[in-house]
């Protein structure tokens, strides 16, 4: 990950997928690749609230094809911000 800081106080996280080590790939299995950007930026008057922006691009690279791939990461975007509010809420 890269984190750079962004205009006006906030901060920038660059993703991209990896290849690791201890998993290489293996054959007859495809391996998407993917990259985003997380930006988190404080709300002017508001200091107990951000405004966080979540892109991602994905490249299944095998037979889903790309349009129903980025509808299940835009889904999932949305889960995933309902997870950290129930978190921070103190609802697990």
């Amino acid at each position: 990950h890269n984190v750079l800081p962004a205009l006006g106080g906030g901060t920038v996280f660059l993703l991209k997928a990896f290849d690791h080590p201890d998993v290489p790939p293996a054959p007859g299995y495809v391996r998407a690749k993917l990259s985003g950007l997380n930006l988190v930026q404080p709300i002017p008057g508001k200091p107990e609230q951000c405004e966080f922006t979540f892109t991602q691009l994905v490249d299944p690279g095998g037979a889903i094809p790309a349009w129903i791939m980025n509808m299940l990461v835009s889904r999932e975007a949305v889960d995933f911000f309902a997870r950290i509010r129930r978190a921070a809420q103190g609802s697990h």
